[in-house]
């Protein structure tokens, strides 16, 4: 998840995604979160609605 935080502290992220800092670090930790926290999280990081990437490697 630091990864999507595209520079952004934590708190940023808390703030844009109007959750508190403890469910990102919670997150961050491995833990788990409620969907519509993972979804505004997902705002807050402007990451919703990106496609996800393609994996490297695998059988051909």
């Amino acid at each position: 998840m630091k990864a999507l935080r595209g520079g952004m502290t934590q708190e940023q992220l808390a703030e844009a995604a109007a959750v508190s800092v403890g469910v990102v670090r919670k997150l961050e930790r491995g833990g788990t979160a409620s969907l519509p926290s993972l979804l505004s999280i997902a705002d807050g990081a402007g990451v919703r609605g990106r496609r996800p990437r393609k994996r490297c490697g695998g059988a051909a």
